[in-house]
This record gives structure tokens, C-alpha cells and sequence, in this order.
């Protein structure tokens, strides 16, 4: 289809090859295709809490008899050291689970099958090597040494007990950050190369979905704030780079080549930022969806004032009631901008090649590279 057609093509990988994909994806860009692959500027980040959707004891049957109690009763039973032995003392009930479903099964799943969905939330819970606590502002770059497995191992107690105390903090919403995609070497060396990439735009930012288990609706701050400023892992972005990625390669993207740049013409689609104060909170819960559902939300600083279309809508991080936009449909286009941009002679011949050798080098290597903790290679 992308072949034979002049229609753009974004993705967010999470299964399969990823290296074979974004080679495939990097030297049709090169070769002037509008296709965009997708990568979060962080790992994509499970929050585990006592109000979360998915935390390390909900099969548990100690909490299982709380799990729906509001939060402030849930806390005062929580904070009870006999509790505490009491939850830490047993093991996940599968089997009650497991027995409700088959009773109720309208997919017709064998018990095998059940039983892998039931033992989900226990597998993505407890992958502790890769699981931190998150802090104020949150640290989504944590070191080894920063790890659930490696604060139990010194202070000699388990996982689940750390797990627990940390959740019990600040009234009980204190949150474990779980990294969902791979993190090898405690660095975000994949984002790294990731962001290289001519064809690669930032994504992954879901604060439309899973609202009770992921918070990453804040990612193009922390894109901004730790890949320019903050990040000491290992090296940093030019400032001027990731502001291109998440405004004018964004709009091509999808289409949209009347806005994304600053250009007379175009339309004045703005963000004012303090760039020493630009940062994000501690995720919160709230429950403001209907029939009181909950979803995480992240309050970000440094955004002095948002102008959309040359009127201002937000000051301080705080809208004002002023809404210019307008339902959009298909491509947009002014006198100035009507496609993508060209792609440089460099790109399309040196780089290219380059490319090329690389996939062809990664198509005989039998190497694969997994994209989720729960994915196959």
C-alpha cells in the first residue's frame, strides 16, 4: 500500500522485529515516502498504586476483600502492620478466577488459555529488575541500583514488602513506575538511536486509554525537559531537534502542512516555555468519568502561555476558556506549504545506501529485538 500510494503511514510497534520495521520505514522515508515510525521518549510506564487498575496484590485474597472500599478506608486498613503481615504471608489465588470465567465464557477459551489470562497481571507485576520508585518530579531514566529488586536486596526484605511501603506513602498514592517496553542496560539507548532516525517522530504519549494503569500523556514535556536538559545516562539532543520532532514532523505526519512551523502564512500554533522550569508532577487519581471512573493525571510547569491560531487559550498551565479550533478533516495546506519536505541529496543517496547495508546485514544476522516485556521477539 505504501508503495503504490502517495498516503502517509504512522505506527506504534508493539509486536514482531522492531529493528527489521524501522529499517524498512527509514529507507522509504529516505526515498521520499510519507512513513513515520512512532517511539515514546520514555519507556512506556504501567503505574502501580492502591488505586491503580493492576498493582502486585490485587490477587491476593487479603486485599481482594478491600480492593472496592474507598481509598480513605482502604488506607486506614492498609496501614495496619497486621494487615500488612497478613497480605505479605499469602500468594496470588488463581484458582477462584480461573473457575468464575469458565463458568462464564462466552469466547468458549479453554482453561489453558483462561488460566494465561488470569496470571497476567502477576507476570507484568513482577518484573522487579525493571519496576522503581517514582519520585517528585519523576526519574523515568532510574538506574540499577534504583530498582525494586535492588532496594530489597539491601535492605534484605522482599520485593513485595518494598512494593508495599512505597505504595503506603503520602496517604497511600504513591505510585511504582514499571518500565512495559525493554530497558536494557538501565538506559534509554533504544529512544536514543530511535530519535536519530530521519523518518522517527515522537509518540506513545496514550492518555486516552488504560487511564487507570498509564500516565504518558505528559511525555512531550519530559521529551523536551530530559532529552535537552536533565538526562545523564548518557548523551543529550539538541534542544532545536526535538522541538522539529514534535512540531513540524508531527504535522506532516498527518497532513497538516498549515501549521508545525513558525512561518508567515502558517498558522500561530504556539507554546511559550520557561525551559528551566519545564518539568512534570507525580501522576494523581481522580474519578471524573462517568459513573466515577478513575484516571491518572500529571500536572506539567513551565508553560508560560499556549496561542492557538494567534489566540491565546492557556496561561501559566491554566486555560482560559478561549477555544479557536475547529473540527478538521483529511489534509490541511496553505500558500506556503502543501507536502512534505524535501528529502536532502545526502539523505537520499549516502544515507540511504547506508541504510540499505543495514537491513540487509539484520535480515542474515538472525537477530529480532522485542518491543513489550510480554511480546515475542
Amino acid at each position: 500500500m505504501l508503495k503504490k500510494s502517495d498516503c502517509g503511514l504512522t505506527f506504534l510497534q508493539t509486536k514482531g522485529d522492531a529493528v527489521k520495521t524501522i529499517l524498512f520505514s527509514e529507507e522509504h522515508f529516505l526515498k521520499g515516502k510519507n512513513i513515520r515510525p512512532q517511539f515514546p521518549g520514555r519507556n512506556v510506564g504501567l503505574m502501580f498504586g492502591w488505586e491503580t487498575s493492576v498493582n502486585p496484590f490485587m490477587q491476593f485474597p487479603a486485599y481482594k476483600e478491600i480492593i472496592n472500599l474507598p481509598m480513605d478506608q482502604k488506607y486506614e486498613i492498609l496501614k495496619d502492620p497486621l494487615f500488612k503481615e497478613k497480605l505479605l504471608s499469602q500468594e496470588p489465588d488463581f484458582e477462584s478466577e480461573i473457575t468464575a470465567r469458565l463458568a462464564d465464557n462466552p469466547s468458549n477459551k479453554t482453561r489453558e488459555e483462561i488460566a494465561q489470562d488470569v496470571a497476567l497481571p502477576t507476570t507484568i507485576t513482577s518484573n522487579y529488575k525493571t519496576q522503581f520508585i517514582l519520585g517528585t518530579p519523576p526519574n523515568y531514566e532510574p538506574k540499577e541500583e534504583d530498582s525494586i529488586a535492588a532496594i530489597a536486596s539491601r535492605k534484605n526484605i522482599s520485593e513485595l514488602e518494598v512494593m508495599y511501603d512505597e505504595m503506603l506513602q503520602n496517604q497511600g498514592t504513591n505510585l511504582i513506575y514499571a518500565a512495559f517496553t525493554p530497558y536494557e542496560k538501565y538506559k534509554l539507548d533504544f529512544v536514543e538511536q530511535a530519535y536519530r532516525l530521519k523518518s522517527s517522530v515522537a509518540g506513545g504519549s496514550d492518555g486516552g486509554a488504560h487511564c487507570g494503569l498509564i500516565c504518558d500523556a505528559s511525555m512531550p514535556t519530559t521529551n523536551i525537559s530530559h532529552w535537552a536538559r536533565d538526562r545523564e545516562a548518557g548523551r543529550k539532543f539538541p534542544l532545536e531537534m526535538l522541538i522539529k520532532k514534535q512540531t513540524k514532523d508531527t504535522a506532516e505526519t498527518f497532513g497538516l502542512f498549515d501549521r508545525g512551523e513558525i512561518k508567515s502564512g502558517m498558522l500561530a500554533d504556539i507554546n511559550i516555555i520557561d525551559f528551566d522550569k519545564l518539568n512534570v508532577s507525580h501522576p494523581t487519581m481522580i474519578h471524573d468519568l462517568p459513573l466515577g471512573g478513575r484516571r491518572l493525571v500529571q500536572d506539567a510547569t513551565g508553560y508560560i502561555a499556549t496561542i492557538k491560531n494567534g489566540q491565546v487559550v492557556s496561561e501559566n498551565g491554566k486555560a482560559n476558556g478561549v477555544l479557536p479550533g475547529k473540527l478538521i478533516r483529511g489534509k490541511q495546506v496553505c500558500e506556503v506549504k502543501t507536502g512534505i519536505s524535501k528529502v536532502s541529496f545526502f539523505d537520499k543517496t549516502i544515507r540511504l545506501m547506508a541504510v540499505k547495508a543495514l537491513s540487509f546485514f539484520w535480515r542474515f544476522s538472525g537477530k529480532s529485538m522485542k518491543t513489550t516485556i510480554v511480546s515475542e521477539s
